[in-house]
């Protein structure tokens, strides 16, 4: 589970009867299922062990984004540039109401990439005739993977991306590898602005988890920051900044926010346009970060559990609450509160063989 503190809203005036919803996933490093699955099904990965995500494991019925969408009229589709097979996506996303799953094998194979995937501006082309085909309103959620080891550029590319130093970990790589998927991007929205859909879409942007680039204490949380952007040109919004905690649990029920859902639905998180506060959570190798007010709670499991007061963002210092303080318990609560409330949603939702 990720998080950010910011979110961006960019908006422009214009017709409200939204048509498309094209959903943007930049995926770095680590299980793709583990990656996509707080973004599409608005599950937090607080309960990963009792998701089998195996080949021949079963897949589980989540209160997913796509069922919400189908239920309103929309179609569903997933693009990826890999095969889909790789850690049981397709059937996680077949049996969690996607429609379609494109990856690989329904690309040409004229479209070169790496061992990830062929290169993202090939994915974001074919992203483009997807959309003119759908007759109906379409959700179609697009998983990028060129930036990600061995940060690779197609050919056609090298001339216009520039060369970034070698400062940290082969940063510079990295860098020039993002500044390519940022071309790219930037040329797939300059095409879709000419398409008679685009005044009618909202696109939303965001990453499964941000890059090792901190080395303090609590690195991973601040390792953790990702972006999370919307762009509505056809929505009647101020362009704004939301300068608390949101996590990708956040994003379906804001999306459904934005564009006026008509039908009841339940989701984990919350409507980040509309929420008073947020919270965050992340759960790695045994360690928690929970997200809170100005505060961060950190536990490891079965060990330790500290609370922080956060100075003034998470780049800056970190003041610990003594844990005999009710401060102290009152997170400790909140957090194991939302960690049982995640178990429990997902032993809820029935089962269904792949």
């Amino acid at each position: 589970m990720n998080l950010t503190p910011l979110l961006f809203v960019a908006t422009r005036t214009a017709r409200v009867n939204l048509s498309r919803l094209i959903w943007i996933a930049w995926h770095n490093r680590g299980l793709p299922l583990q990656a996509v699955m707080p973004m599409v099904s608005d599950q937090p990965m607080v309960s990963a062990p009792l998701l089998c995500l195996g080949r021949t494991c079963p897949a589980y019925l989540l209160s997913l984004l796509g069922s919400a969408l189908r239920a309103a009229g929309y179609s569903t589709m997933f693009l990826y540039g890999r095969d889909s097979q790789f850690d049981n996506m397709n059937g996680f996303l077949s049996a969690n109401s996607f429609d379609q799953v494109l990856d690989r094998k329904d690309f040409s194979s004229v479209h070169a990439g790496t061992k990830w995937g062929i290169f993202d501006h090939a994915v974001f082309d074919r992203t483009l005739e997807e959309l003119d085909k759908s007759s109906k309103p379409m959700f179609l959620t697009l998983f990028t993977t060129s930036n990600h080891q061995p940060w690779s550029i197609p050919p056609e590319y090298e001339a216009a991306t520039p060369n970034f130093p070698d400062t940290l970990y082969r940063q510079g790589d990295v860098h020039r590898s993002m500044a390519y998927v940022n071309q790219a991007l930037g040329e797939f929205m300059e095409k879709a602005a000419r398409h008679e859909w685009y005044d009618n879409s909202v696109f939303v942007f965001i990453a499964d988890h941000g890059l090792t680039v901190h080395k303090s204490p609590l690195a991973k949380v601040q390792n953790a920051h990702i972006p999370f952007v919307i762009y509505a040109p056809g929505l009647s919004l101020e362009p704004r900044i939301i300068d608390k905690p949101v996590s990708q649990v956040d994003v379906a029920p804001t999306v459904l926010g934005l564009i006026d859902y008509p039908l009841p639905y339940t989701f984990f998180g919350q409507n980040a346009l509309a929420a008073v506060n947020g919270v965050a959570c992340k759960i790695i190798g045994g360690e928690a970060f929970w997200l809170q007010d100005d505060y961060l709670y950190f536990e490891r499991f079965g060990q330790e559990a500290k609370l922080f007061k956060i100075q003034k963002s998470l780049a800056d210092t970190f003041e610990q609450i003594p844990s005999n303080s009710s401060l102290f318990n009152t997170y400790q609560k909140n957090f194991r509160s939302y960690l049982q409330t995640g178990s429990d949603q997902v032993k809820a939702f029935g089962k269904v063989n792949n």
